[in-house]
């Protein structure tokens, strides 16, 4: 037998008949009752069962080039936009098994299958399993983080991976002065409860945010989903369109907090005015209130002006869950950071961790080649 081709059961000899936009299959003793498409394509919840009919789903990477390879001739139904990845893709194998794919979410889809037997949804998705299924990406590889985009008027998060990068307790201390490791260490016991808010790093360009950051990424990659979101596409946080993508989140991620990262976010942070009432309401909303509780989400914005000009009801106590000024440092704590990184800075008043490590041809983590920012490199 040749091991190559897909080995499930119940497979017919000829590809099941192509179904019409508004089928309705009629079986001996079951019935199946599906609205193709739904909304703006198939649903797997859409499908209506009566009598005898098992579904059994798993959430992971597939591998869909080969299931499509492996099971083309069985591809009933299938949805994507010009140039992108598959949606979703139905797969009818017989008239009493067949199974569906659903979009990506930041990599992972649902897998859907529906048979006549429960035993038998049970070994033909753990056939599809060991066959299909690829391996979780080991963490100490990359670091990670999903940046959301609207594609075709559908949220998605595509993981980007990094390289590893994150400070020891003494290199907290070097690049953002003695009292920041004991700020950090209370910072990460907030975001380790059950507690939505918003958490803003206020600092000067160059001062060390986005490397902070980088940090918590690593730090937390297990117990926390990162999603990053350009401020220039805030509305879709709060959208009416993207709850259906923080539920499906809340729900295939339910063991991970999730945290939203907006850097530069000025516009949305600023008192408020015509130009960003809503925004800024919302977002109040998100971190201390009906929607926050909803979307159970912690958002964490990065700013380059004074604190000061922040809207003060986003500072009220219970709504704003931590708050930190990354300072320049001193030409003393300058040179302490230089001569443990073997760099060499000429002498000025004060420094941003930028102007130290490029004065000095450095990098933030020169000894591994480690660079800072969200990036891929």
């Amino acid at each position: 037998m040749d091991t190559d081709q897909p080995q499930l059961r119940n497979i017919p000899a000829e590809t099941p008949r192509h179904l019409s936009r508004e089928p309705t299959l009629r079986l001996s003793r079951h019935v199946i009752l599906a609205k193709w498409p739904y909304r703006d394509g198939l649903n797997p919840y859409s499908v209506k069962s009566i009598l005898d009919w098992h579904n059994v789903t798993c959430i992971g990477r597939w591998d869909i080039e080969k299931i499509t390879c492996d099971f083309g001739q069985f591809l009933r139904h299938s949805r994507r936009a010009a140039g992108q990845s598959w949606r979703e893709s139905v797969f009818i194998l017989s008239d009493d098994l067949f199974f569906s794919l659903s979009e990506s979410m930041g990599g992972e889809r649902e897998l859907d299958l529906w048979t006549t037997c429960r035993e038998k949804a049970d070994r033909q998705l753990e056939y599809l399993r060991s066959r299909y299924l690829l391996p979780e990406r080991k963490v100490a590889e990359a670091d990670q983080f999903f940046v959301l985009t609207i594609c075709g008027g559908q949220v998605d998060a595509r993981r980007v991976t990094v390289r590893p990068f994150y400070f020891s307790d003494d290199d907290l201390e070097l690049h953002y002065g003695a009292e920041f490791c004991h700020w950090s260490s209370s910072f990460l016991t907030k975001l380790d409860k059950p507690k939505i808010g918003l958490t803003i790093l206020q600092g000067s360009p160059g001062t060390g945010k986005t490397s902070y950051l980088r940090h918590l990424v690593h730090q937390l990659g297990r117990s926390h989903r990162f999603y990053y979101l350009p401020v220039t596409v805030y509305p879709m946080l709060a959208a009416p369109a993207t709850v259906d993508f923080w539920l499906s989140q809340n729900e295939f991620h339910a063991h991970q907090r999730r945290v939203v990262i907006i850097e530069d976010a000025e516009p949305l942070l600023m008192q408020r005015a015509v130009d960003n009432h809503d925004s800024l309401s919302n977002l109040l909303n998100i971190a201390d209130g009906f929607l926050g509780a909803f979307l159970n989400l912690q958002i964490i914005c990065t700013i380059n002006t004074p604190i000061e000009k922040i809207d003060p009801a986003l500072l009220r106590p219970g709504r704003l869950l931590a708050k930190h000024t990354f300072n320049r440092l001193s030409f003393e704590e300058a040179q302490k950071l230089a001569k443990a990184k073997s760099l060499t800075i000429s002498v000025q008043r004060s420094y941003s961790l930028a102007e130290i490590y490029n004065d000095g041809a450095g990098d933030y983590s020169a000894e591994s080649n480690r660079r800072a920012g969200f990036s891929r490199n």
